[in-house]
């Protein structure tokens, strides 16, 4: 929840009391009703994204994009990470996260032997 401040002089100083100012001070705007017109997706409800940039990562990344926002979720839930931008997040290094996970997976050298010798 966001809370507006109070308009001030360029002397930091108060404007005198009137109607609008008491209606400014008790505007409160939460994230979800701000004007960016954003999305709260993600598993933990932390990623937010535009129409938008969603349609442009779809697009770019097809299937990847939803793994992504799965991962960069997860993520941020887990280590505490805080973003400006998810959009510029996922496209800078959450989609080669993502697209390095099956090859990790599923290379010889991260299998874990049945048997031991």
């Amino acid at each position: 929840m966001i809370v507006q401040k109070k308009k001030t002089t360029k002397n930091n100083q108060k404007q005198p009391e009137t109607k609008d100012n008491e209606k400014e001070k008790e505007k409160v705007v939460s994230p979800d009703e701000s004007s960016s017109g954003k999305k709260t997706l993600g598993e933990y409800n932390n990623i937010r994204l535009t129409e938008t940039e969603m349609d442009r990562l779809k697009a770019d990344f097809g299937g990847d994009a939803d793994e992504a926002i799965q991962y960069l979720s997860a993520y941020k839930a887990e280590k505490g990470y805080k973003t400006k931008s998810d959009y510029l997040t996922i496209r800078r290094w959450v989609i080669d996260a993502v697209r390095r996970q099956p090859a990790i997976r599923g290379s010889p050298a991260a299998a874990v032997p049945t048997q031991y010798f």
